[in-house]
């Protein structure tokens, strides 16, 4: 470990293509990909690695002015991806099918330049949850179907 704290978390296969420690968070960070989401120090891309497709959703640093904005206006500042981790072990240990992680790392103790990322293996054969959702302001879904 370098002088900057870090935490990171791969599966097997993800280890074995991109190793291990802060080279392989370095790695993870340089990944390049089709672009999805890509606004305030965050971006979601889609990746390759070792042939198979995930979701590499990365945290660059927010910088004290957005922190600062964020609890001002009296919300919480989202700094990192632990976030997002947390919501998926949330719906998983609730019965939910989600993502699948694969990796998860987090660098840095200023949390205005912390660096963090979640990646998560690609859902196939399923319907996009904002497309599926974009008629029900005007054709509501039936209160059953929008609570399961």
């Amino acid at each position: 470990m370098t002088g900057r704290q870090t935490m990171l978390e791969l599966s097997a296969e993800i280890s074995a293509q991109l190793g291990t420690g802060d080279a392989a968070f370095d790695r993870i960070f340089q990944l390049t990909g089709q672009e999805f989401r890509n606004r305030e120090g965050r971006e979601t891309l889609r990746v390759e690695i070792g042939g198979e497709y995930y979701f590499l959703k990365r945290h660059c640093g927010y910088g004290w002015k957005f922190i600062l904005k964020t609890l001002l206006t009296g919300g919480f500042p989202r700094i990192s991806a632990r976030t997002e981790q947390e919501a998926i072990q949330r719906c998983q240990k609730a019965g939910i099918l989600t993502v699948e992680v694969v990796g998860c790392g987090e660098r840095g103790r200023n949390p205005a330049t912390r660096q963090s990322f979640l990646l998560m293996r690609e859902l196939r054969g399923c319907r996009d949850l904002e497309e599926l959702c974009q008629t029900w302001p005007t054709q509501p879904p039936a209160p059953k179907f929008r609570h399961a």
